[in-house]
């Protein structure tokens, strides 16, 4: 549909979109969505502040990162 233009693609996005990468997953990287977000009109970036790399958010060994999310989620729903 957008030819692989990417950032094409991503301004047909029109869902508000929270952007929620661990800081230190090394398959989906802070610095990747912080890429798309200029792309996104209605997005916001919250890194989760998290030592357990691809499994930050992980709600059943972690509750200071399910604590995390589940703040940031109910402040951007709260918008």
């Amino acid at each position: 549909m957008y030819g692989g233009d990417l950032p094409a693609a991503l301004r047909a996005i029109k869902a508000r979109v929270l952007l929620m990468p661990g800081e230190t997953d090394l398959y989906f990287r802070v610095a990747d969505n912080a890429a798309e977000l200029p792309y996104l009109a209605r997005a916001a970036l919250r890194p989760i502040p998290s030592i357990w790399g691809h499994r930050a958010g992980n709600p059943a060994p972690n509750p200071a990162d399910a604590r995390f999310v589940r703040d940031a989620v109910r402040d951007w729903l709260a918008r």
